[in-house]
Order: C-alpha cells, then structure tokens, then sequence
C-alpha cells in the first residue's frame, strides 16, 4: 500500500495555515509528549523515531495535507447541509472519542464530539501526558493506545478542519459517536446485517427462501470477521435478520494474499481459523437446530481489497476469490460441528463490494433500523434516537483505509450523484453516500508519518 501512501501525501502540498512560519509540522507532534523514541507504532513496523511532543495545531496541520490530496483523487466532501438528519460516528469516529478502560476513561468525549480538541490538548500535551496515559492503562498499551492522539486528531480535523464536514459551523452536525457492540459486547452495527435487510427486504426478491442462514465475512483493510445471521424472510415486508455471532480473525486482512507466490493459502490462514472459531466458539456452545445444515457463505472484501486491485491488477485479485470460491465449494470447511449435526456451507456472493452503493449504504440501512426502527410501520426507537426529530440518522463511518458518509436527503434517487434508493419493507427512503479512499484512520496517519 506504499505506493497510495505516498501518493495521498504527494499529491496536493497544503500551506501551513495556523502554524508559525518557522515550525515545520513533524510526526512526533501527534504523539503524546514524552512518548519514547523507540516506541513501535505498528504501521507495520515503525517506531516513532523522535520523542513524542504533541501539538495539536501542527499535527493538524499534517493530516490536512493528507485530507486534501485524498480529496484530489475522491473528489469534494458533502455538503452536510443537504442531510434531514443529524449524525452518529462510528467504527473509528467512535474510538476517537472514547479513550482508556471502562472503568477509568482517559477521556470520553462521545456525546459531545466538539469537546474533542480541547480534550486531545489537555491530555496529550505536557511534560508527563505519555506517563499519564500509560498509568491510567495499567502500565502496558498496544498499538491501537499508542496511536490513540494521532488518529483522534485526525478525526477532529477530518470533522472540524478546513476541508471538515463540519467546517464553518456546518449544521446538522454530530449528534453523537456509538460504539459497534452493545452492553453484553455482541456486534450490533455492522453493514454485514444491513446487506441482508436489502437484499430480503427488497419487493420480488426472487431466491429468498422463507429461512435461510448466512455466514457474512468482512474482509477489511486491517482484519477479517465472520457474523452469522438467521433469515426469515416475508414477501413484500419487513425481514428478520437476526445477529447469532460474530467472530474475528487473526489475520491482518485477505489483501495481503494477493500476487504472492501461493494465493490459496487464504483458504488456511483466514476462511480455516475464522470456521474453526464458530465451529467451536458457537456451535459447540449453542443448541444449533437440527434442520438448519446448510449455511451459505458471503465472502465480501472492502477497501483494503479496491486498494490492492489498484496496485496488482483485478486479476490478481479475482485469483483470491476464486480460490476462496473453490475451497468453499469443494466442501473443505469441517462441515460437522460439535453437536455432530453435519453443515454444508454453500459459496454465495464473493466479491469487493462497492463504497458507495453498498457498503456506506449498507451500514446506514443497519444503524436506522437498529436504532430508529426506520423500516417499521410502528417505529420503536431506542434511546439513541429517540430524540432525533427526523426519526432518522446520518452515518460518518471511519474504518481503516476509508471512510463512508452517508445521509438521507429529499428528492428522487441519482446514483451519478451518490444518492440511492433505499425500499425495504416498503418504506422507501433517498439516501446519499459516498466513500473516501484514503481516508481510514489507519491509511491516513500512515501517509501523515510518510516522509
């Protein structure tokens, strides 16, 4: 990924607007001051090189750069002010603003995401802030702590910098950030679930059987998860996809397989460990229904793999999914589960989905109707949404190589203008989304660090 690291940073060189004119912006500015030289980063093996001395306004400074050749190649920011909903951050806008254990935050910022500056400058700046941060973790932090001042403050200048979806006061603006997982820890905010609302919700839906289980994997840019959902489906209304589990991989992402020597390793060190969890993790701990055997398996890729076909070619990558196609159908997975009940997984979709008309859209379909129950004839909204006047919520989603925004406007669909039709259950909603590559907290500080 090198190559678009650099490009992102190469492309558009920005003024130091905000900064004296003699203090050059330099990547110890987005790390806590005092954090040692020689602490790994892992991105993937960098250390830091110079002792933290965080400064909010030159790192800032740097990830400008990083937003504005990013918006070169992507295009302009939305107009937020065309959105009938105020917004929620999630996935990585959601990290940025909560920070440290449960039990003692470091900060906590996500019902108030405008506080984030000057949380960001009271806690990562002075003398003792690394010493601070390490006590408050216990004394031991991985690379995600280490990170936490660099991708929070790209966050905030992503939301509230000169080329922020905010900028200028912009209104509606972030109501809130929430996290992916609920009390109990389960994945509830997920576009893995909001695929299936459309593809059973839609009217006509010409294979949708009245119950179906399907094994959804998201093959990010940073890792791979498998969640299981029941189906039951209703012809002309609202379906039932119903969350079982979820299990996360070890892997570091499926684009690493693609154009090396031997692609279907794959099949043993991603699709083998994430089947070999639920068949142990799920299936050896639940009652799994005797009738249900047959599970089908819905491989689809995100940026990391758009990424990847960019730099090696489609091909290249096609040849991954083919050999994950084949090891699927092939009946290679340990097809019996602990209760002995013998499951065939059936390949189904595998491919890389698209930002725009999928995978933003998607996470939104997921998120409205978690929270504000948009498809129901009755609504019964949660908490969250309870509030929201439009009964409704537009998305900043952040993942690790791009970002998706996403928000219901009036008017008809126009998919050359990022707005799509959304009709599940009969309901039928405009929504507008779009995605950045380039723009996921972990691509963009990896630029921001480039030299």
């Amino acid at each position: 990924m090198k190559s678009l690291f650099t490009a992102l940073l190469g492309a558009v060189l920005v003024g130091l607007s905000g900064c004296s004119d003699t203090v050059e912006p330099l990547v110890e500015h987005c790390y806590p001051t005092g954090m040692p030289a020689e602490t790994a980063l892992g991105d993937p093996d960098r250390t830091l090189g110079s002792s933290g001395n965080y400064n909010y306004p030159l790192c800032s400074t740097r990830y400008e750069r990083v937003i504005s050749a990013a918006l070169v190649t992507n295009g302009a920011p939305p107009d937020v002010r065309q959105s009938q909903s105020r917004f929620v951050g999630i996935d990585g806008a959601f990290f940025a603003m909560q920070f440290g254990k449960s039990s003692d935050r470091i900060w906590d910022v996500a019902t108030e995401p405008s506080r984030l500056q000057a949380t960001l400058e009271a806690t990562c700046s002075g003398s003792s802030a690394w010493s601070s941060i390490l006590a408050k973790l216990g004394g031991t932090s991985n690379r995600f702590d280490r990170n936490q001042c660099a991708n929070a403050t790209y966050i905030n200048t992503m939301l509230y910098g000169g080329n922020g979806l905010f900028r200028d006061s912009r209104t509606p603006t972030t109501a809130r950030s929430v996290s992916s997982n609920d009390q109990t820890g389960n994945t509830v905010l997920t576009w893995t679930r909001g695929y299936l609302l459309q593809r059973y919700g839609a009217a006509g839906c010409a294979d949708c059987a009245n119950r179906q289980y399907h094994a959804v994997i998201d093959a990010g840019s940073s890792g791979t998860r498998l969640s299981l959902f029941e189906v039951a489906y209703q012809s002309g209304g609202y379906p039932t996809v119903k969350w079982l589990t979820t299990h996360k991989g070890t892997d570091n992402g499926i684009d690493n397989f693609v154009a090396t020597a031997n692609p279907a390793e794959v099949n043993s060190k991603v699709i083998d460990t994430l089947f070999n969890a639920l068949r142990t993790d799920y299936f050896g701990q639940t009652q799994w229904p005797a009738t249900a055997q047959s599970i089908t398996v819905d491989p689809l890729a995100t940026a990391g793999m758009r990424e990847a076909e960019l730099k090696h070619g489609k091909a290249a990558v096609d040849a991954v999914y083919q050999s994950i196609n084949n090891y699927i159908a092939a009946g290679s997975i340990n097809q019996t589960s602990p209760a002995a009940v013998s499951i065939t997984y059936t390949p189904g979709r595998i491919a890389t989905i698209d930002g725009n008309s999928e995978e933003g859209l998607w996470t939104w379909i997921n998120l409205n109707d978690y929270f504000c129950d948009v498809f129901q004839a009755t609504p019964a909204r949660r908490l969250e949404c309870a509030n929201e006047t439009s009964g409704r919520f537009g998305v900043i989603e952040v993942g690790g190589a791009s970002m998706q925004v996403s928000f219901p406007v009036a008017g008809a669909a126009d998919p050359a203008s990022n707005r799509y039709a959304v009709n599940i259950g009969g309901k039928a909603i405009t929504v507008y989304n779009k995605t950045f590559l380039g723009l996921g907290q972990d691509l963009a500080r990896r630029s921001m660090a480039a030299p």
